[in-house]
This record gives C-alpha cells, structure tokens and sequence, in this order.
C-alpha cells in the first residue's frame, strides 16, 4: 500500500501549488513503478524455479517411462508363456506346473510439480505454447498410466480365480473359457502399450 503524507509547508502561490502536484505524481510513479517491477521480478523467478523443477520432474519421468516399459514387456512375457501351459493342461486335462502369479509393480508418473504450479497460478505467467505442451504431455501420459491401471485390474480379476483353487482343470468349462479370454484381452492390452510407447517417444524425443 503507498501512503501519501501531508506537505510540511503549505504551498503559497500557483507555481509552489504545481511543483507539490508534480513532486506528488512522480512520487506516486516511481512508487507503482517499483511495485510492478518488484512484482515481475518475483514473478519471473517462480517462472524459473518451476521450470527447473519441472525438467527435474520430466528427468524422473523418463527413467519411470523406461522402467515401466521394461515391467510390461516382462509381463507380457509371463502372461504369453503361461497361456501356452493353460492350453496344454485344459487339453490334456492336466494340472499345470506353475500358477500365474504378477503383483502390479510399475511405478506411477510424477506429476506434483506441474499440479502445483496449476494450482498456484504459475503456469499462468508462462507462455501458453510452452503451458499446452506441457499440459499435453502430462495429459497423454496420465493416460497411458490410467490404461496400465485398468490393465493390471484385469489381470487381478484373472489371477483372482486361483486364489480358491490353483489348479485350472478343476474349473467348469465356462470358467476356463473366461480364465482363457480374459488372459488373452491383457495380452492384448500389453502387446498395444508398445505401439502406444513409441507413439509417445514420437512425441518427446527426449523419452527415447
């Protein structure tokens, strides 16, 4: 807030009365001057502070990108090899020698720096071009975190099956035919995560 004080010495002519004026309006200038730029200052610093921890984040992101890219290709190899055994022991009618048995251990995208600079009005005072890229980006990510999700529910509800009994040649046919089915839709989720992978290192080259 600017505080205006009262003249020590009261103007006595026109000239005395406009050099006051004068000295008043440049004071209140330079005072909102120093204000606004006191002001953009800070605002530029948040602006280079988020930045930075934004590219600390994206750092973060890459390894769990690669990471997680690993975990699925495991998984689509247990869950493609464990297909292969469920068909030869619902032929032959006999039991399997393992179970399928994947616990969920992918590691979720980070996106706390990005949520708060939303919440806390910085990415307002960056340029929107760079804010839609970045928007875009956490968008397309949160979405392929969100179908990996699904991915592993499916899974849960198929592994679910053996916690009662682990021996699938007990089951009705019908629930060997839903076992089969919905062990062969995850495969199929999981072969389309590599397309969806690369489509997204397409996108930000720096994720390759």
């Amino acid at each position: 807030m600017l505080d205006v004080h009262d003249p020590e010495h009261t103007p006595h002519s026109v000239r005395d009365f406009f050099i006051h004026i004068a000295t008043i309006v440049v004071g209140l200038l330079l005072a909102i001057g120093l204000e606004q730029l006191v002001e953009l200052i800070h605002h530029h610093q948040e602006v280079v502070t988020t930045r930075r921890e934004l590219a600390i984040e994206d750092t973060k992101n890459i390894k769990i990108f690669h990471d997680d890219e690993g975990y699925l290709l495991s998984t689509e190899q247990q869950v493609k090899a464990y297909l292969v055994i469920l068909q030869h022991a619902l032929a032959t009618k006999t039991p399997p020698p393992t179970i399928l048995n994947i616990d969920p251990n992918y590691d979720d995208f980070q996106d706390a720096v990005f949520k708060a600079a939303d919440r806390t009005g910085v990415l307002a005072l960056m340029p929107q071009d760079e804010v839609a890229s970045i928007s875009d980006r956490y968008l397309n990510f949160t979405q392929s975190q969100d179908r990996i999700t699904e991915m592993f529910y499916k899974l849960d509800r198929a592994q679910a099956i053996f916690l009662a009994d682990p021996d699938p040649t007990h089951l009705t046919v019908e629930q060997q035919q839903h076992l089969y089915s919905e062990l062969t839709e995850v495969l199929g989720d999981l072969n389309s995560f590599h397309a969806s992978f690369e489509g997204l290192v397409i996108l930000y080259p720096q994720y390759k």
